[in-house]
C-alpha cells in the first residue's frame, strides 16, 4: 500500500476549502512554510497528521515553535524540507559538498509560489506552488505524492480553482 503525501506551501493564512477534498485520505501533509498562523495547521491536522516548517513570512508565534528545516524518512526516501532554498542547482551542489550521511532523495520547498517538479542529479526538487497567492499568472496549486517500495508511484499537481 503506497504512502500518500499531501504537499502544500505558501498558504499565507488562507486555506482554500478544496484542500479538504484533495487531501482526504492522505497519510501525511507536509507544509513548506509561509503558513500564516496556527489555525491553518489545526485545519490541516484535522485532515491528516501534518509536519510543517516556518517560512520567511511566518510570525514569531509559528517561527518560535516550528523548525526552519526538517529532515524525515518516509518509506525509503530521505526528505528534506526548507522554505527558501534559492537556486536549485546551487542548493544541490551545496548539499553534495556538505558530506552528510543523509543526502536527501527529495527536497521540498516553497517561497517562489511556482510549481517545481525537477530532478537534479539524484535529488528530486518539489515546490507545490502557492495554495492561496499564486504569482506570474499561475494558478493556486498543491501536490500529492505516492511513495511505494522505494519509488514514486504517482505524483499529481493539483490546480485549485
Amino acid at each position: 500500500m503506497p504512502t500518500e503525501i499531501g504537499i502544500i506551501s505558501d498558504t499565507h493564512n488562507h486555506l482554500p476549502k478544496a484542500i479538504n477534498r484533495h487531501f482526504a485520505g492522505v497519510n501525511l501533509i507536509l507544509h513548506a512554510g509561509d503558513i500564516g498562523d496556527s489555525p491553518i495547521l489545526q485545519q490541516l491536522h484535522r485532515i491528516a497528521p501534518t509536519q510543517a516548517i516556518y517560512g520567511n513570512m511566518d510570525l514569531y508565534t509559528l517561527s518560535s515553535v516550528l523548525p526552519a528545516q526538517v529532515s524525515l524518512k518516509i518509506e525509503e526516501f530521505q526528505i528534506l524540507m526548507q522554505h527558501n532554498i534559492g537556486n536549485l542547482f546551487n542548493y544541490y551542489w551545496k548539499l553534495k559538498n556538505k558530506k552528510s550521511n543523509t543526502f536527501p532523495d527529495i527536497v521540498i520547498f516553497g517561497h517562489t509560489h511556482r510549481v517545481v517538479y525537477e530532478k537534479i542529479g539524484d535529488t528530486l526538487f518539489i515546490n507545490p506552488g502557492s495554495a492561496s497567492q499564486p504569482r506570474g499568472g499561475f494558478p493556486a496549486s498543491i501536490m500529492k505524492l505516492s511513495l511505494s517500495k522505494g519509488s514514486i508511484s504517482h505524483h499529481q499537481i493539483i490546480e485549485l480553482t
